[in-house]
């Protein structure tokens, strides 16, 4: 086993970043963004994710920490790595694998918020970009036919 290096410990937290990303995607993917409804139900029950997250930190900050350390721990020993548990770098490693864990239900409220805010936006281009196209052909066709000569 080696000592964990900076670059190491980057690795881990892009890599932490990236799980965290594929999360909210798969949240998002697995609701029906389609429905107002259910996306204020998703978003609701992210929030309440949240509350609960936030209520352990204030209630049991040190119970948070030791899950942390114990997902770190894993990690750290996946990679054939040791690190000082009282280091300042595993404390930073630390603080930032919470930060992440906070972030996460941003990002997943932002992402259900987005995709049904874009779904809306295309449709409402797709309608007007329709409506002015057949409008232009309509244009286009009464201008331009030549009326059937009838003899």
């Amino acid at each position: 086993m080696s000592k964990i290096n900076v670059n190491q410990i980057k690795d881990i937290l892009r890599n932490k970043i990236e799980r965290t990303l594929t999360h909210s995607q798969w949240v998002v993917t697995d609701t029906n963004t389609f429905v107002e409804s259910e996306v204020k139900d998703k978003i609701e029950e992210i929030n309440g994710e949240e509350r609960i997250l936030r209520t352990q930190l204030e209630q049991n900050y040190d119970g948070v920490l030791e899950h942390i350390e114990k997902e770190i721990a894993r990690i750290i020993k996946s990679k054939d790595l040791t690190i000082d548990s009282k280091s300042l770098e595993f404390k930073e490693l630390r603080k930032q694998f919470l930060e992440l864990r906070l972030i996460r239900s941003k990002w997943k409220k932002n992402k259900c918020n987005k995709r049904n805010r874009r779904r809306i936006r295309n449709a409402w281009y797709g309608i007007t970009s329709n409506c002015y196209n057949n409008a232009r052909y309509f244009s286009f066709m009464c201008h331009y036919r030549t009326p059937i000569s009838t003899h």
